[in-house]
C-alpha cells in the first residue's frame, strides 16, 4: 500500500467548493463568501429581517389571541413562503448522549434545517435516536449523515454556537405562537377536574413533576421563561396568579427578550452547561410542540375516565 503525503481538501460545508476560512469569527468548515453571504448577522439582508420582526411584528401574521399583542394574519399561509427553502437530500444529523429527555440517559438526534427548526428524535442510543428522527422527518435514515456527537446534559454543539440568523428567530417564534394558541385552546376546553386528572399509567422520570395538564402548562412557561432564557443571563420571569395569563404573559416575555437578544453571538457557561442564543431557538421551537402531544393524549385519556 503506498501512502501519499497529500491530503483530500476540505471544501465549505455550505457551497461544497471552496476551501474554508481560517478566521477568528468563521464557524469551522465555512469559506470567506459563505461566511459573508449566509452566516454574518450585519450583512443587508439580515438588518432588513431583523427590522421586519423588531418594528414591523404584522408582517410575521402571527394570528393569536395572547392579550394585548395581537397581530393580524393567517398563521402558516403568511410564514410559509418566508421559510420555504430548498429541501436537502441529506440532514446533517448532530447527536447528543447521556442526556436527560424523555428518560434519563437519552441519546437525541437533532438537525437544524429550517423547514424541520426544532424537531429531533429521542431514543435510548443512537440507533433509536435516528430511527425516531427518521419518522419525524419522514426522512429514510440513509439520508441522515452524523457530522458531530457530544456527551452530558446540557451541553452545545458546534453549530449552536454559530449567531442567530434572523430566519432562525422568526421561525421560532412562529412555532412558538402557533403552539402556544394550540396550548391556550386545550386548556380553556378541559373541566377543572380534567386539568388536575393524574393517569396512573403515566412513567416518568423521578425529576418530571408535571404529571397533570394543568401542570404541564406551568411547566412550559416554567421551562422557557426561569429555565432557557435565564440560562442566557435573562431575570426570571414572576409568576402570574393564575395559567391562562401566565402562558400569555411568557409568550410575550420571550417574544421581546428574542428580538433583543437573538441577533446578538450570546454564549454562556454555567457549572457545566453550555448555552447559546441559536440552542434556546432551536429548544423553545421544540418543547411546547413536543408537550402539546402529551397534552393532547392525556386530555383524551381524562375525558374517558372522568365520563359519567
Amino acid at each position: 500500500m503506498s501512502v501519499s503525503g497529500k491530503h483530500k481538501q476540505r471544501l465549505c460545508r455550505i457551497c461544497r467548493k471552496r476551501a474554508p476560512w481560517h478566521y477568528k469569527n468563521c464557524p469551522p468548515g465555512i469559506c470567506k463568501r459563505c461566511y459573508h453571504k449566509e452566516i454574518w448577522p450585519d450583512r443587508p439582508a439580515a438588518r432588513k429581517l431583523r427590522h421586519v420582526l423588531k418594528d414591523e411584528p404584522n408582517e410575521l401574521g402571527i394570528d393569536v389571541d395572547l392579550g394585548t399583542e395581537t397581530a393580524t394574519g393567517d398563521v402558516g399561509l403568511e410564514m410559509t413562503g418566508r421559510f420555504d427553502v430548498e429541501e436537502p437530500s441529506e440532514f446533517e444529523t448532530h447527536i447528543e448522549s447521556d442526556v436527560g429527555a424523555h428518560i434519563d440517559n437519552a441519546t437525541v438526534a437533532w438537525v437544524f434545517d429550517l423547514n424541520h427548526w426544532g424537531v429531533c428524535g429521542q431514543g435510548h442510543d443512537e440507533v433509536s435516536a435516528l430511527a425516531a428522527l427518521e419518522v419525524a422527518l419522514g426522512k429514510p435514515t440513509a439520508g441522515l449523515t452524523v457530522v458531530e456527537r457530544i456527551s452530558g446534559d446540557e451541553q452545545a454543539f458546534i453549530r449552536d454556537r454559530w449567531p442567530a440568523e434572523p430566519t432562525e428567530v422568526a421561525r421560532t417564534l412562529e412555532i412558538l405562537g402557533q403552539a402556544r394558541e394550540e396550548t391556550l385552546a386545550l386548556i380553556a376546553s378541559a373541566s377543572t377536574r380534567e386539568l388536575d386528572w393524574d393517569d396512573p399509567e403515566r412513567v416518568l422520570p423521578p425529576w418530571a413533576t408535571w404529571r397533570t395538564i394543568r401542570q404541564m402548562g406551568w411547566h412550559l412557561a416554567d421551562t422557557e421563561s426561569r429555565y432557557y432564557l435565564p440560562s442566557l443571563g435573562v431575570p426570571p420571569l414572576p409568576r402570574a396568579a393564575d395559567l391562562p395569563t401566565e402562558l400569555r404573559r411568557s409568550y410575550h416575555h420571550v417574544r421581546s427578550t428574542l428580538m433583543q437578544i437573538a441577533s446578538d453571538e450570546c454564549h454562556r457557561t454555567n457549572q457545566g452547561e453550555e448555552w447559546t442564543t441559536v440552542k434556546v431557538l432551536r429548544r423553545l421551537a421544540w418543547h411546547e410542540r413536543s408537550e402539546l402531544v402529551t397534552i393532547r393524549r392525556l386530555l383524551d385519556r381524562a375525558r374517558i375516565a372522568l365520563f359519567d
